[in-house]
């Protein structure tokens, strides 16, 4: 695996739009995956860039689906984020590929058969793809990344006792529910689940312990 690449904020939750951070030469990359690309992994990849604007903690963000990409974002989910100032109308669906994997230093998934796809792809890229349900869980268990440990070292840490075979097994704790074909309300009660999940996705790589 070839090698990749502390600010004070205010304790208070203040808004997801934000404001522009600083740059970082050396910005933590995210990876999102959900199926389609066009519900869940965009409203989590603008809620990610959104909330590092706000902390001025530099990270990249992408995002990816599992099947054929080229799609605009669902209406109902632009229409979810625009309610929190944040625009993804002009999101286009991605298909995953190995090459984003090796891009990217975590890949954070909507769903366990994403992992399991995202780990086929790469297979020894297994240490740093996660639900992003079960990356929060762990990192909870295990403590916000203090800032002198690389990040893979950390990562190593959320895997101990993890094995490709917990993918297997059915647990929907390690899931967000996919709203594609529900109605709006659907899509409000993902986005305010993500952005909890991207708060303490944020607060964790930064070493901050998580809000609330």
């Amino acid at each position: 695996m070839s090698d990749r690449r502390s600010r004070t904020r205010s304790r208070e939750r203040g808004t997801l739009s934000g404001v522009e951070g600083p740059t970082d030469p050396t910005p933590t990359r995210v990876l999102v995956v959900c199926t389609g690309n066009i519900c869940r992994s965009p409203m989590a990849v603008g809620l990610l860039r959104a909330g590092a604007n706000v902390m001025g903690h530099s990270i990249q963000v992408a995002s990816a689906g599992t099947i054929a990409g080229g799609q605009p974002a669902e209406p109902h989910a632009v229409e979810v984020m625009a309610d929190r100032g944040i625009d993804i109308s002009s999101h286009r669906s991605h298909k995953l590929a190995a090459v984003d994997i090796d891009a990217a230093d975590l890949v954070l998934c909507m769903a366990r058969e994403h992992v399991v796809t995202a780990a086929g792809e790469v297979f020894d890229a297994f240490d740093r793809i996660f639900t992003i349900k079960d990356f929060v869980a762990r990192a909870r268990a295990v403590g916000p990344k203090p800032a002198d440990q690389p990040l893979q070292k950390w990562l190593a840490e959320l895997c101990a006792g993890r094995s490709h075979s917990d993918l297997l097994r059915p647990d929907p704790e390690l899931d967000v529910a996919d709203p594609l074909g529900s109605g709006r309300r659907a899509y409000e009660r993902t986005a305010t689940e993500l952005e909890g999940l991207s708060w303490a996705v944020l607060d964790f790589l930064a070493g901050y312990p998580p809000r609330g």
